[in-house]
């Protein structure tokens, strides 16, 4: 007759999860009480340490560009010094339906050009939007 071993059961001093709880609590109570703590007093300043002087600093406000000599004799639709986005443009537009050129007014870069788009018009919405219709 053969005899069926016995299983022996290991027992373990201390299962897994209760290091995993001492520790979840051990550190949600010293989160809770580091949040909760003011920290050292503020310094008390009088009224003459907080002076501080600021010197204003100047705005430059460039002067609006000359046309080149080598376009005057071209005749300009329109030539408009703008601000945008806070920095100074020159709008060009050579038609009056023609594309307009905005040019950086302090280097001369090109920034973009716009396709003319007529102010009456609206702007097309896709190819399944309903009509438009300003009466509406």
């Amino acid at each position: 007759m053969s005899t069926i071993p016995s299983k022996q059961q290991r027992s373990a001093p201390l299962h897994w999860g209760y290091p995993l709880a001492v520790l979840t609590a051990v550190l949600t109570v010293g989160g809770t009480y580091l949040w909760l703590t003011d920290g050292p007093a503020p310094e008390q300043h009088t009224a003459d340490s907080l002076r501080i002087t600021i010197s204003p600093t100047p705005i430059r406000q460039l002067p609006a560009p000359p046309i080149p000599e080598a376009f005057a004799n071209y005749k300009f639709h329109s030539v408009i010094v703008a601000e945008e986005h806070g920095m100074q443009v020159v709008k060009l537009r050579l038609a009056e339906q023609g594309d307009e050129i905005v040019v950086d007014a302090a280097t001369g870069k090109l920034i973009e050009t716009r396709p003319y788009r007529p102010m009456n018009v609206a702007p097309p919405l896709g190819k399944l939007a309903a009509p438009f219709s300003p009466m509406m």
